[in-house]
């Protein structure tokens, strides 16, 4: 009896030390509070504008002369950056540019870049002791810019001002311009591209089955994401 006390004692004490022993050695790692007023970040909207659409660009020589200096004249617009490569070495300079080369003939590599980002390149030959100029410009066309009309009456607190509207641009010239755009109360057309101008806008509202007229307004887009809303009346 002394010897199964005896073994008792021994495997409980064994179990309460055991269970120690094969705990995980490793401490918990306490997880990271999050601040209370922790916020994502949030990017701001990029205003794109597409409304100018690059065509190409012309290169003409005006013309060369013999000065006795080697030079080569770049002639463009305001806002024109010209870089040329002489000999491993870049000079930058703003328009006009006029640069000044040494006693010999030169293939010269140009780059010009405008205002708007555009560049253009190409190798320009320049015969010793003769001034070449070249005219360079970038040719664009505005394609309009791009906005939104929307119907914003769906929050209207009348009922008889939450109202289905038609909307019809036409230009100066009197013509219509694109079709008819169809919106219920709180919806949205984007993507309506005007080009610069100004427009009337004629605004009709649905009664059964016809429309009726309801206001006239101006549109005049001078930048890429104009809005025109209609709300409660």
């Amino acid at each position: 009896m002394r010897r199964i006390l005896a073994s008792l004692a021994l495997v409980s004490a064994l179990g309460t030390s055991g269970s120690a022993l094969a705990a995980d050695p490793t401490p918990p790692v306490a997880p990271v509070p999050t601040p209370a007023n922790d916020k994502p970040l949030q990017t701001r909207p990029i205003k794109v504008d597409d409304s100018v659409l690059l065509l190409g660009w012309t290169a003409n020589i005006l013309g060369i002369g013999g000065e006795g200096k080697t030079l080569l004249v770049i002639a463009g617009e305001d806002g024109y950056v010209t870089t040329i490569d002489v000999d491993g070495q870049s000079t930058e300079k703003t328009h006009p540019a006029t640069f000044e080369l040494g006693d010999k003939d030169y293939r010269i590599p140009v780059k010009v870049r405008d205002a708007r980002g555009s560049e253009w390149s190409e190798t320009v030959d320049v015969p010793k002791g003769m001034k070449v100029t070249v005219e360079i410009k970038a040719r664009y066309e505005h394609r309009g810019f791009e906005g939104t009309i929307k119907n914003d009456t769906l929050g209207c607190k009348a009922k008889a001002q939450r109202r289905f509207l038609k909307f019809e641009i036409s230009g100066a010239d009197g013509k219509a311009v694109g079709n008819p755009i169809l919106l219920e109360p709180g919806k949205s057309a984007p993507g309506v591209r005007l080009k610069p101008g100004v427009y009337d806008l004629k605004i009709s509202e649905k009664k059964g089955a016809a429309y009726v007229d309801f206001k006239t307004a101006k549109i005049d887009p001078k930048e890429s994401q104009w809005r025109f809303e209609v709300g409660c009346e």
